[in-house]
């Protein structure tokens, strides 16, 4: 079997394992997970989150994205470019609802209006933190995408001061530089994956269990 074949395997399942529980047992995690990031230190300090709007069964960020714009912190959504398979990051008025800044887009997401004003991926402050979603996560920071790669390709594009190869190692604290945070429901977290050299690893995975940092050995 094949990267592309394991992976594919593996994204049926988490599907049917998202799709096996109930809105209120998903409601119930997104609630616990978010609780633990604002009070988080991470939360406390940033200035600049990049976040993005939930589809059918996805980790919502709903109550965060209201908290972070009510708080002042700087807050953007991304927006696909399908031709490419990129995407960038546009900020969102913090005086006006969200959900009034956002149409739908591209496969139907809810993306930012074009109006907004476009972030330049190369000048992020380093007290950005960067939330991704995936159908999968192991807590050594691997992520496994829905296969058409717009996160990889925009993490990748993220100037880091801090030494890249941090990254590849488990527990590694990162010095500086934006963040990347992982956000998975419990059933989303496991051992393994298929992954290969494109695949951008995460900083944190956040779950209803905590904030953790990677190489973190979670209790069931």
């Amino acid at each position: 079997m094949t990267i592309r074949e394991e992976k594919s395997a593996f994204r049926r399942s988490i599907k049917s394992l998202i799709s096996s529980q109930s809105s209120s047992q998903l409601s119930s995690q997104q609630e616990k997970a978010v609780q633990q990031l604002l009070e988080s230190d991470l939360y406390k300090k940033s200035t600049t989150i990049l976040a993005y709007v939930a589809q059918k069964n996805e980790f919502s960020l709903h109550s965060l994205i209201q908290e972070a714009m009510g708080a002042g912190k700087l807050l953007a959504l991304p927006k696909c470019k399908p031709h490419d398979c990129s995407m960038e990051f546009y900020q969102l008025d913090n005086q006006l609802p969200y959900l009034d800044q956002v149409c739908a887009g591209s496969y139907g997401i809810l993306e930012p209006v074009s109006s907004l004003p476009q972030l330049d991926v190369r000048q992020l402050p380093e007290s950005t933190l960067v939330l991704v979603p995936a159908l999968a996560f192991t807590l050594q920071g691997q992520r496994l995408g829905k296969g058409k790669g717009f996160y990889d390709r925009y993490l990748q594009r993220i100037p880091r001061s801090r030494d890249d190869k941090s990254l590849q190692k488990v527990g590694a604290a990162p010095s500086s530089g934006p963040l990347f945070i992982g956000v998975a429901y419990s059933c989303q977290i496991v051992e393994t994956l298929p992954v290969e050299k494109t695949d951008i690893p995460m900083h944190y995975i956040l779950t209803p269990q905590g904030l953790l940092p990677i190489g973190t050995i979670m209790m069931k």
